[in-house]
């Protein structure tokens, strides 16, 4: 499949824009948002130079010039990209943590980045157990559009579009397979994560 292109992303933000904590501070911890504009910008450049978006699965051998654009996380702020997926007629997956969206709890590396204002170490540990620790006021900052988690209903909504595919991406999305004490640790997780992709 030459020339074939997978497009990753993380968080969206419309124009003019900045990424904002329900405490009104600027916060964007690891450039991970990108402009609707500026996406858009791109899948005309794509189609331009003769791209189809198609799904993963949809590729065949031989295939030229295709792209797939996915979300990671399961941020809310992909939603927003629904607009241009019409227009467009761009199919899209979201590959869903599904912890914060059971809890309703921003990510980790977002609390973290923002309690302590210095970056997150994704190495390792056990995430669940850092999920846990934490109480309503350190959540509360980050439960703005920018950084929450779809809410079950959302996605509820979201899956009867026929351009939107959710996938699982882990319950905690903890980073390596290192990380985890047992395989019945590592079966929790996928497991978990499964029950809420067949919400």
């Amino acid at each position: 499949m030459e020339e074939s292109l997978c497009i990753l992303i993380h968080c969206l933000k419309k124009k003019g824009q900045a990424p904002t904590s329900a405490d009104g501070r600027e916060f964007d911890p690891f450039n991970h948002f990108i402009d609707l504009d500026e996406l858009e910008g791109l899948i005309k450049r794509l189609l331009a130079l003769g791209y189809k978006f198609i799904l993963p699965h949809q590729a065949k051998k031989g295939d030229k010039k295709i792209c797939s654009l996915t979300f990671d996380d399961g941020y809310h702020n992909n939603s927003w990209f629904l607009p241009l997926a019409e227009k467009y007629q761009i199919p899209f997956i979201i590959f869903m943590s599904s912890y914060n969206v059971m809890h309703q709890v921003p990510f980790i590396w977002d609390l973290h980045e923002y309690q302590h204002l210095q970056a997150w170490n994704a190495a390792g540990g056990n995430y669940l157990s850092l999920y846990e620790d934490l109480n309503a006021e350190q959540i509360r900052p980050l439960m703005t559009d920018f950084y929450r988690p779809f809410k079950i209903i959302e996605i509820k909504e979201l899956v009867t579009h026929p351009l939107v595919f959710i996938a699982p991406h882990s319950h905690t999305h903890r980073p390596t397979v290192r990380s985890y004490s047992s395989d019945e640790d590592l079966d929790f997780e996928i497991n978990e994560n499964l029950s809420l992709i067949h919400i």
